[in-house]
């Protein structure tokens, strides 16, 4: 019995072991510019710069000036595919091509927490901006 219980532990290692090199990690980055594309595109700006491709693991988002959306999918560091991202026209199609290329979702505790800091962050962005309007305001009553 212990034989066989050994037996079928290693076969499930094994192939767990072997699922996983076929299967790889899937990861991506998405390059885009966070004005020129985006501006055009208020849907694939809120999955971009909102809480959209946050939501998905592995996923790096670079902002560079001038450059359209594009999504690079890597299988284990490898490139294997480079994705047009203004070709999806609604968030729906967003978040399905990202499952459909093999991305998962974080946990929704992690989500809670992207959610949280980016609150935090557009708080901060209103607070900056009143007092820059304050500042300007006081120096035009000074005049």
């Amino acid at each position: 019995m212990t034989f066989r219980r050994n037996l079928v532990t290693i076969l499930f290692v094994f192939s767990l072991s072997f699922l996983s090199a076929v299967a790889g990690v899937i990861s991506g980055k998405i390059e885009t510019c966070a004005e020129c594309s985006l501006a055009r595109l208020p849907h694939l700006k809120a999955f971009i710069v909102g809480l959209g491709a946050e939501m998905y693991r592995n996923v790096e988002i670079e902002f560079i000036y001038g450059t359209a959306a594009v999504l690079t999918v890597f299988d284990d560091g490898v490139e294997v595919e480079t994705i047009m991202l203004a070709d999806y026209e609604t968030r729906g199609e967003l978040d399905a091509l990202f499952k459909e290329k093999g991305f998962k979702l974080k946990t929704a505790s992690e989500i809670s927490e992207i959610s949280n800091r980016k609150a935090e962050e557009e708080h901060q962005k209103i607070l900056q901006q009143m007092k820059e309007r304050r500042e300007k305001a006081n120096k035009s009553d000074e005049l």
